[in-house]
């Protein structure tokens, strides 16, 4: 889609433990996130201490206002950040933000 939106999670660093618990929040995400007209859950990164979720849809801030309250439960989820792109890569306007 020409003007799709991009929402990116990052959480860094984590540690092993944390890891797991993003790896269960991958699986939930993967079954709310399904509409691709809203926001579709790409899946994820993972490094040796960091973790990236992506997400595609329309509209970045309706991405966030849905995907933010779902991972403000974490407990660790002051250390993520929120990355959204308003469209192509090209040019788009960028954000970048605390999860928090």
């Amino acid at each position: 889609m020409s003007d799709a939106h991009f929402v990116k999670v990052t959480s860094d660093p984590v540690s092993e433990a944390e890891m797991n618990v993003l790896l269960s929040e991958d699986e939930r995400l993967n079954d709310l996130f399904s509409d691709a007209s809203t926001v579709e859950y790409d899946g994820y990164e993972r490094g040796r201490d960091d973790f990236v979720m992506f997400f595609y849809g329309t509209n970045a801030d309706t991405m966030a206002s849905l995907i933010i309250p779902q991972l403000k439960g974490i407990p660790f989820a002051s250390r993520g950040v929120v990355f959204k792109r308003y469209g192509e890569r090209e040019g788009a306007r960028e954000e970048t933000t605390r999860l928090e």
